[in-house]
């Protein structure tokens, strides 16, 4: 489903913001910031070789002592005052474009879509530390605990690869849908619950996310994934998971996928639970 991009354009039609951030996003993160690795590597590198070729008429120059200290320099360089500080201030800037995508997709909805999807009211587990700020700070732990399981997994022996993607692809699914769920003030434990009852779905839909995360060099893969998240993020907003496992029709509001509902976020939220009890007495 995540690869259904062609239901995007009723939002690029409807929406001018849509269509101007989510160029803003392909021109910083695609151009710039995966370009200027380009540059690097292609030019920047190749130039530094050739000048040390003129200077050093018949030697080696990948041999050469002198390419060997002033490439890793280059790279240091590089790295320090350009791609990791354009890394953080892109980060923060997507998560704004992001999220302006979003609001905006959202509002070129039908009302009537956006109701109709929204799930039985559940009650609240948590209380004691005031409604908004209690649920953000669970909702901050449970993601880092989760995010923490995803990187231990891969040092699992045998299979761990196998768990490592499949958590990573369920991380990213979530971070597509979140959007249009906080639009539509659904409680966290909604989203949970909602989420762990249609697993097998969210993990087809985080695959091609993961795909291209686990195949790439890591900063090529986040400036990829960084470019194309808006088109992931606009293909959630238009989905229909429930009738994508066949429950459209379904009467019950808490109607699970055919292979039942998986607890994704138990461990990390009872992790989450413990820590915040801890942090009751101080707040």
């Amino acid at each position: 489903d995540a690869c259904a991009v062609h239901r995007t354009h009723k939002f690029f039609a409807c929406s001018r913001v849509v269509r101007v951030k989510t160029g803003r996003c392909f021109l910083f993160n695609g151009f710039i910031f995966l370009g200027s690795m380009v540059f690097m590597h292609h030019l920047i590198l190749p130039a530094a070789a050739w000048v040390l070729r003129l200077t050093f008429l018949g030697s080696s120059v990948q041999d050469d002592p002198l390419m060997k200290t002033i490439e890793p320099m280059l790279k240091c360089m590089y790295n320090c005052l350009w791609l990791y500080p354009a890394y953080v201030m892109g980060f923060v800037v997507n998560c704004i474009w992001y999220q302006e995508i979003a609001k905006h997709a959202h509002a070129t909805m039908p009302a009537e879509s956006a109701a109709s999807a929204q799930p039985h009211a559940i009650t609240p587990r948590r209380a004691g530390i005031g409604a908004a700020i209690g649920e953000e700070l669970f909702r901050v732990i449970l993601f880092a605990v989760f995010m923490l399981q995803v990187a231990v997994s891969s040092w699992l022996p045998v299979v761990g690869k196998y768990v490592y993607f499949v958590l990573l692809s369920w991380l990213y699914a979530y971070y597509c849908f979140d959007y249009k769920w906080s639009i539509e003030r659904w409680s966290l434990d909604q989203r949970l619950v909602f989420f762990e009852s249609h697993w097998t779905y969210f993990a087809g839909f985080g695959s091609p996310c993961t795909l291209a995360a686990v195949s790439l060099p890591w900063m090529v893969g986040e400036g990829l994934m960084s470019t194309f998240f808006p088109l992931f993020v606009l293909v959630a907003m238009g989905s229909d998971v429930r009738a994508a496992n066949g429950l459209r029709n379904s009467s019950s509001p808490h109607a699970v996928a055919p292979l039942g509902r998986l607890p994704i976020f138990r461990f990390a939220a009872s992790q989450a639970t413990v820590l915040v009890s801890m942090m009751q007495p101080m707040s």
